[in-house]
């Protein structure tokens, strides 16, 4: 493959239509309003020293090579400690940014277009990473961290991924704020790591088998505040973190707004202050033992009566783990028979079982007038034909 190498020094190019595989190894150079055209073979753009700034670039003829970790892609950065990016396009079958041992890059405003194959943002060793207002769609992940202590991830949004809109893994004292992830097959996850920030979040419309809004997973630590869940069949699934605070964010019109399971990598402990349930399905449900979670001045439009102390008090907001919960959040439309006669009883069996009679409530919930809006069409023509059976039966 014949590379064009650019090692000039104080290298500044404008304007201009270049022909790819290109290769900037000179620290500092300025690469503007410029379209580089590959080969579709291999990646495109490869950045190899610090310094170097691009702004307004479109690339075009990425190769599909689609290797999670070692992808073709439209520019490639390695040991670019301190480059910018400002402005790319691109549409490929692979990659759009592959950035690698590099430590302060920014990248600022990409508009890419995937085809579901290999990650959107694929960023590896970037200590210091910021990913600013761009709009990535239809890549495998779109934005993908791994070992990027201190990453921002801010105003993006992400949409059509055909796995996670946005993936951390193994990042510690991240922040990701005021991003929208829409419509991502699996949603949004932050795995295995510590003291992440995720404030201010909207994530919705996430659907299908325990797809999640977002999926916190082995994560130690770290606040999760102010962030929209947003008709996801699952909103936020907390599957063996420890010492999370969970406040002031709004679950509305969930399969389950919360979901909490527990696997071989130890506990659930979390708080969860201030925040509203507002249309769910299920507020909070529980598949763990010994669950470690305190609730504190939560505000719920319904909650399920349980009187735990037999006092006489009731009305806690406190919905155990059930198997047709469990079995809803795999197959969503039979939460049309959430509260029938038959899965009344079953759940009632269920409590019986000591393992699932969990006593976790929140001492003072607070009360939450139903979400406005229009009705759901749906469930309102079905029930007007269930009053217009009854009527024909009563004659």
């Amino acid at each position: 493959m014949r590379l064009f190498l650019l090692p000039f020094l104080g290298l500044a190019l404008a304007g201009q239509v270049l022909e790819g595989p290109l290769v900037l190894s000179t620290p500092n150079a300025v690469l503007k309003d410029a379209v580089v055209v590959g080969r579709k073979e291999g990646s495109v753009l490869l950045l190899k020293a610090p310094g170097i700034r691009l702004e307004n670039v479109r690339v075009e003829g990425v190769g599909e090579k689609d290797d999670f970790f070692e992808p073709d892609a439209a520019l490639w950065m390695e040991g670019c400690h301190g480059c910018q990016v400002r402005g790319l396009e691109v549409q490929t079958p692979s990659a759009a940014l592959r950035i690698e041992a590099s430590r302060d890059v920014r990248v600022e405003g990409v508009r890419a277009r995937g085809e579901g194959r290999a990650p959107g943002i694929l960023a590896y060793n970037t200590p210091r990473l910021l990913v600013r207002d761009s709009r990535l769609e239809g890549f495998l992940d779109g934005v993908y961290l791994e070992l990027a202590p201190e990453a921002q991830v801010l105003e993006n949004q992400v949409e059509g991924s055909f796995r996670y809109g946005l993936h951390l893994m193994f990042t510690y004292r991240a922040r990701v704020e005021g991003n929208r992830l829409r419509a991502n097959r699996a949603g949004s996850a932050v795995m295995h790591g510590a003291e992440n920030r995720v404030l201010r979040n909207v994530f919705e419309a996430q659907r299908g088998p325990l797809a999640s809004g977002l999926l916190v997973q082995g994560e130690t630590g770290g606040e999760f505040a102010q962030n929209v869940f947003r008709e996801n069949t699952v909103g936020l699934f907390l599957l063996s973190s420890q010492g999370g605070l969970y406040r002031e964010n709004l679950f509305l019109r969930n399969g389950f707004a919360i979901l909490v399971q527990k696997d071989r990598s130890g506990e659930n402990r979390a708080e969860f202050l201030a925040n509203r349930f507002l249309g769910n399905l299920y507020d909070l449900a529980v598949d763990d033992p010994n669950p470690r979670l305190a609730f504190r001045e939560n505000a719920f439009d319904r909650a399920l009566p349980l009187d735990l102390d037999k006092d006489g008090r009731g009305d806690l907001p406190y919905l155990p783990a059930t198997g047709f919960a469990l079995w809803v959040s795999r197959h969503p439309p039979l939460s049309l028979f959430a509260e029938s006669p038959a899965v009344l009883l079953w759940q009632e069996a269920e409590r019986l079982v000591p393992g699932l009679r969990l006593s976790l409530a929140d001492p003072a919930p607070l009360p939450l007038g139903r979400p406005g809006g229009r009705p759901e069409v749906g469930m309102l023509a079905l029930g007007l034909v269930f009053l217009g059976g009854a009527l024909w039966w009563r004659r």
